[in-house]
C-alpha cells in the first residue's frame, strides 16, 4: 500500500500533502441583540476556548458581577478573533485617539514597529516553506 492509499484513501492525498487554505468571503450581519460587558474571563481546554462576559457594578461596599453571556470556540477561531480585534483596536486608535489602557501600550509599540519594518523595506519577503520529503 503506498502513501496515497494509506493517508488519503480514495482522495489521492499523500500523508505529506499540506492542507490547502481556502479563502471565503463571509458577510456577518449585525446581531439582533447586543449585550453590555465590562469584564471577561477566559478558560482554555485542549479542545476549545471559553470566554465568559460579565458586567460588574458596585453595590454598596461590594462589587457584584452579573454573567451576561458566554461563548465557546475552537483555538483556530480564537486566533482569528484575536487578529480581528487587534486590527479593529488599531483602526479605533487611528480614528478616535489612543486607548487609555497601560496594558495595551507595549502591544501598540510592537505593532507600530512591525508596521515600520514592513512599509519601509521592499526586501522583506516571506521565505518559501520547506516541504517534507
Amino acid at each position: 500500500m503506498d502513501d496515497k492509499q494509506t493517508a488519503g484513501g480514495r482522495l489521492g492525498l499523500s500523508r505529506f500533502d499540506p492542507p490547502k487554505a481556502i479563502n471565503i468571503n463571509v458577510s456577518v450581519p449585525p446581531a439582533e441583540k447586543y449585550l453590555y460587558s465590562n469584564v471577561a474571563g477566559v478558560s482554555v481546554s485542549p479542545w476549545d476556548f471559553r470566554i465568559n462576559f460579565a458586567e460588574i457594578q458596585p453595590v454598596g461596599e461590594e462589587v457584584v458581577a452579573h454573567n451576561v453571556a458566554g461563548i465557546v470556540l475552537p483555538a483556530e477561531h480564537a486566533a482569528s478573533l484575536t487578529l480581528l480585534l487587534i486590527q479593529q483596536l488599531r483602526n479605533f486608535e487611528r480614528a478616535y485617539g489612543l486607548l487609555r489602557n497601560p496594558e495595551w501600550e507595549p502591544f501598540r509599540e510592537i505593532l507600530n514597529a512591525v508596521d515600520e519594518v514592513v512599509t519601509t523595506s521592499d526586501s522583506v519577503k516571506s521565505a518559501p516553506v520547506p516541504q517534507e520529503r
